[in-house]
């Protein structure tokens, strides 16, 4: 075997084995519709009367789906980004209510935490969006009378009025 055989061998090596790495490096972080573990510390007990008040549907839920609830929105909260809009900051109560009232939607589902999102932006009140026209240029609002949002989801983003 000549040198330009062997230098080719080994190359062709260190890239298999940088692909292997590289390949078992993102399957270990891709749960497959599987739960990820947040860790052992619960919630703070605050939490459970807070959700009580503000989303009323979980008044009704057993204590193994209270702690379901409180499994997904520890998960949630850790997983994505919280930003205010508008002149709103947005507090800790916010995050929690916002994150049960979307966990809830997927309590009994065993599903991944809203995968596809990575950040939530929050409006004082209904907004007008804006998007980019035909030829790339941004223009607020919609060109028929403007219609303001109360919600919508837009590239991994859920934008939100409080």
């Amino acid at each position: 075997m000549d040198l330009d055989a062997i230098l080719v061998v080994a190359a062709s090596a260190a890239i298999l084995v940088t692909a292997l790495t590289l390949g078992w490096a993102v399957l270990r972080r891709t749960t497959f519709g599987h739960r990820r573990q947040t860790g052992s510390a619960r919630p703070p007990a605050s939490w459970r009367e807070l959700i009580a008040r503000g989303a009323p549907l979980t008044r009704g839920l057993s204590e193994a789906e209270w702690d379901a609830l409180l499994g997904l929105m520890q998960q949630f909260l850790a997983d994505k980004t919280f930003e205010g809009r508008g002149g709103l900051e947005v507090t800790e109560e916010m995050r929690v209510l916002i994150a049960a009232q979307a966990c809830l939607l997927i309590l009994h589902l065993n599903v991944e935490c809203y995968p596809r999102v990575r950040s939530i932006v929050v409006y004082p009140e209904a907004f007008i969006p804006k998007r980019a026209a035909l030829d790339g240029r941004l223009y607020e609002g919609p060109l028929s009378p403007p219609a303001p949002l109360l919600g919508e989801f837009v590239s991994g983003v859920v934008v939100l009025s409080w």
